[in-house]
């Protein structure tokens, strides 16, 4: 027999995880059956220490913090992510379907030919090396024999069209490959095809080496938000300053003062949903990201009015600890102006802008 282990995170019941809250961390709990479905729906570790760093002062929750005001904070949060998952997701489809297009058009068909060693750099800043990817590619769909070569492949669509096309296209491949992966296919790309990829999601006519950089970073940004979002880890604090965007590029792809104003750098929330709207590179979706933000901002909890008092206040304290800022509505409509300058539009749908802005800015 060992030494007995003596856990300092022992199981506790949803009684005592409340006795422990509130005795311990001074929280308000009123209703304790409430305080039962919330611990036991959202979990103590997303309620609580999702947000005690920002919330906590010397081991005890801020006075008018209670657990019910952590569930509509914790419901304000998700809603929040939950649009920026949603353009993400968006984001990387368009961004996989444009990189194999692309190499499709220049390499064929047959991963062997698209996924050839020549047509890619052996390395990118001495830590990635095509090898390398290709073999983890490779494992990531099917098994390899010792040579690293496909043998069987195992994941739906790619399955389908090894078993009865003897072939994988690279359109099909990026429905099995992580974005992580995709991304740094793109690192390794040759110029003339990463010139081409990089045109594709970006638009706006700026130097292809600026283009490049900041696709490079603003990619690898929102994957590392995406990661967080989608794995439920911590978010109203996060940043990422190794992804963060290149500061003059990133203002002139935005053309627009109001929608960034007061920001030194790019590589927090804001820096991801600027990342986003770039990368959207289209009105449409773009208009319908700003429309989602400025309803979540303005609507009340649960969709019941009896609650819009709060939702004024929940939305300064989360705008205040994810420094997006008290002036967050502005650069919302300094965003839809970006949109109004950097598209060919109807005088209707100037006028639809128009109309946004002067909506948002009553509120």
């Amino acid at each position: 027999m060992g030494i007995p282990i003596i856990f300092d995170k022992p199981f506790k019941t949803y009684d005592e995880q409340i006795a422990h809250l509130r005795d311990d961390y001074g929280l308000d709990i009123v209703d304790e059956e409430l305080a039962k479905y919330i611990l036991s729906t959202f979990s103590y570790y997303d309620i609580i220490n999702g947000y005690q760093e920002c919330m906590m002062q010397n081991g005890k929750f801020k006075e008018g913090i209670s657990l019910l005001y952590l569930y509509f904070f914790h419901l304000f949060d998700k809603e929040f992510q939950n649009i920026l998952l949603k353009n993400i997701l968006l984001i990387e489809n368009s961004f996989k379907t444009k990189l194999a297009y692309s190499i499709s058009a220049h390499y064929g068909v047959s991963m062997y030919d698209y996924l050839d060693k020549a047509n890619y750099k052996p390395g990118y800043k001495g830590k990635i090396f095509f090898n390398i990817l290709r073999t983890n590619i490779f494992r990531e769909i099917g098994k390899t024999d010792k040579q690293n070569n496909l043998i069987a492949c195992t994941k739906q669509p790619c399955k389908h069209y090894y078993d009865t096309h003897h072939h994988i296209p690279a359109w099909i491949l990026m429905k099995n490959v992580s974005f992580d992966k995709a991304i740094t296919l793109y690192l390794l790309l040759k110029p003339e095809v990463k010139e081409e990829v990089t045109n594709a999601l970006i638009s706006v006519d700026v130097p292809i080496k600026d283009k490049i950089a900041f696709l490079t970073s603003a990619l690898t940004l929102i994957r590392k938000f995406r990661n967080v979002i989608a794995h439920n880890l911590k978010f109203v604090t996060y940043n990422q300053k190794s992804s963060k965007l290149p500061y003059k590029t990133t203002l002139n792809l935005i053309n627009e003062e109001s929608a960034t104003t007061g920001i030194t750098s790019f590589d927090d929330t804001y820096g991801c949903l600027i990342a986003i709207f770039i990368l959207l590179n289209d009105t449409k979706e773009q208009i319908s990201l700003l429309k989602c933000l400025q309803k979540l901002l303005t609507a009340p909890p649960l969709g019941v009015e009896e609650l819009q008092p709060l939702t004024k206040y929940i939305v300064n304290h989360y705008l205040e600890i994810t420094s997006l800022g008290a002036d967050f509505s502005n650069k919302l409509i300094g965003l839809t102006r970006a949109c109004i300058k950097s598209a060919v539009l109807s005088e209707q749908k100037k006028k639809g802008f128009m109309d946004l802005c002067n909506i948002i800015q009553s509120k």
